[in-house]
């Protein structure tokens, strides 16, 4: 994980940084430093950005977007998701967007810990989020949570470039081949 500063910090605190390209998340008050994300991270990210966003405006289902975004001010926090949609073509201020049907982290050594673990727990607060992945960078392996009607989270993990995730929120099934 990035370096964790033990004070507890607001959300005004940390949006009055300075605008320097540093990517910060603010959970339940700590402060979250990550670096920027290995070369194979962002093409990982790019290809599944290739992939979902037009889908997810074709078939008029929101909008796909990426970090750096401040999401989750209405609750405080900040949240840099990789990749995530939300059920709104509008543009606006982060403030105003929506929470998100679907997140999704590529999984970096400096992250990993933190995507599973608090950040995954503040996401599952949310009531329009309804699927959650966590893509490995340094290997075929995807991990697919689904909430399921009762709120349990369903997992499914996927490991070979011939297999294939459905994904509820944005009707679409994704092979793994497109996103490595």
């Amino acid at each position: 994980m990035g370096m964790v500063d033990l004070v507890h910090w607001t959300r005004a605190q940390v949006l009055s940084l300075p605008d320097d390209g540093t990517r910060r998340e603010l959970i339940d008050g700590e402060l979250v430093v990550t670096p920027s994300p290995a070369m194979r991270h962002q093409a990982i990210g790019a290809a599944l950005f290739e992939r979902l966003v037009g889908h997810v405006a074709a078939a008029g289902l929101g909008r796909g977007l990426s970090a750096p975004a401040d999401l989750f001010g209405q609750f405080g926090q900040l949240a840099q998701p990789d990749l995530f949609v939300v059920p709104t073509r509008a543009v606006g201020d982060w403030d105003a967007v929506p929470t998100p049907s679907l997140v999704i982290e590529v999984l970096s050594p400096s992250t990993e810990s933190y995507d599973r673990g608090s950040k995954f727990e503040q996401y599952r607060t949310l009531a329009s989020l309804v699927d959650y992945l966590l893509i490995a960078q340094d290997r075929c392996h995807v991990e697919h949570y689904a909430r399921q009607p009762d709120g349990r989270w369903l997992l499914t993990e996927a490991r070979s470039l011939e297999e294939t995730l459905r994904i509820a929120s944005i009707e679409c099934e994704l092979a793994l081949a497109e996103a490595y």
